[in-house]
């Protein structure tokens, strides 16, 4: 009995560890993605020549990604993702 719990801990410990490495990964595969493509739901303009680039950015299954990177490719302009995985840039209209 003893051995069987001892069994089941660590594969509870070994699941955890993979799934910190896979969100880990994930995190970085959209880090690398967003500073090089910005996908924004909608786009407000702010004044004549500003641009306001508002998304949300998630994983797979729909669930917001936290302080995930997001630039404008090619600037130096980028945000992080808030706790619901929102957004907002303000930038240049030629940007």
């Amino acid at each position: 009995m003893h051995e069987a719990l001892e069994k089941s801990k660590n594969r509870t410990k070994c699941f955890r560890r993979r799934r910190l490495l896979y969100m880990g990964l994930l995190a970085l595969f959209f880090q690398l993605v967003s500073s090089g493509v910005a996908h924004s739901q909608n786009n407000d303009v702010v004044a004549q020549n500003k641009k306001r680039i508002t998304g949300k950015v998630t994983n797979p299954e729909g669930e917001p990604l936290v302080g995930a990177s997001v630039s404008i490719r090619n600037t130096t302009i980028g945000t992080a993702t808030n706790n619901e995985g929102l957004y907002i840039i303000e930038a240049q209209a030629n940007d």
